[in-house]
C-alpha cells in the first residue's frame, strides 16, 4: 500500500489498510507499538505489512537486522504471488557476496515484471559482482530497466552520459536524464515517504 492511495478520493480503505496506516504514522513516536501493529497485520497476511517487515529485517533499524528472517517473510510474499520479494531476497544474496543465488533472483524478478531487479544485474555487470566487469553491458542494462520506467536506473545512466562516455553530445543527455529521474525521485520520495532505492 503507497501513499498515492491515500489521496484517491474513490479507494475506500478497508480496515487492513486504516490499521496499516495509523500504524506507519505511529513509526517516529511510538515505535513499539507500531512494530506490533505492523507484525500483526503480517501474520494476518497483508501484504504491506509483510513487506515493511521483511525490509524492515534485511536492513536493520526498526528491527535488529536478521537475513534469515527476513527471507523467510519474503519467501512467504513470493507465495502470496507478490513478486518484489525476488528484489528483496536478490539483494540479500547480493549483499552476502552470494553473486550466483542473486543473479538467478534477480533474474527471476526481472522476467516477473519488476524491472528494477534489471538495475542490479546492471550493477552487478558494472562492478563485476558474479561476472566479469562489463561496463557496457551495464549500460544496455541500465537502457533497459529505464525504459521499463525504473527511474533509479536512468538516474545511474545519467551519470555515464555526464561524465562523457557517450560524447559531449551525451552530456546533453546525461543532463535531460538526471533532470528528469530527479524529479520523479522526489515525487517518489513525497508519495511514498523513502527512496525506494
Amino acid at each position: 500500500m503507497n501513499r498515492s492511495e491515500y489521496a484517491n478520493p474513490h479507494h475506500q480503505p478497508n480496515d487492513l489498510t486504516i490499521r496499516f496506516r495509523k500504524a506507519i504514522d505511529l513509526l517516529k513516536n511510538e515505535p513499539s507499538q507500531a512494530k506490533a501493529i505492523i507484525e500483526e497485520l503480517a501474520y494476518e497476511r497483508f501484504m504491506p505489512a509483510m513487506l515493511f517487515v521483511a525490509e524492515a529485517l534485511s536492513r536493520g533499524g526498526l528491527y535488529i537486522q536478521d537475513l534469515e528472517k527476513a527471507e523467510g517473510w519474503y519467501n512467504n510474499i513470493i507465495v502470496d504471488g507478490n513478486i518484489v520479494a525476488y528484489r528483496g531476497l536478490g539483494l540479500i544474496q547480493l549483499r552476502s557476496g552470494n553473486y550466483i543465488d542473486a543473479i538467478r533472483l534477480f533474474e527471476i524478478g526481472a522476467k516477473s515484471g519488476d524491472f528494477s531487479c534489471i538495475r542490479f544485474l546492471a550493477r552487478m555487470h558494472r562492478y563485476g559482482e558474479g561476472f566479469d566487469a562489463n561496463e557496457s553491458k551495464a549500460i544496455c542494462l541500465l537502457q533497459e530497466a529505464a525504459n521499463h520506467g525504473d527511474f533509479w536506473a536512468k538516474r545511474q545512466l545519467s551519470e555515464f552520459y555526464l561524465k562523457g562516455r557517450f560524447g559531449f553530445r551525451g552530456i546533453f543527455k546525461g543532463v535531460a536524464l538526471f533532470i528528469s529521474s530527479s524529479t520523479s525521485i522526489m515525487r517518489y520520495i513525497l508519495i511514498h515517504g523513502d527512496t525506494g532505492a
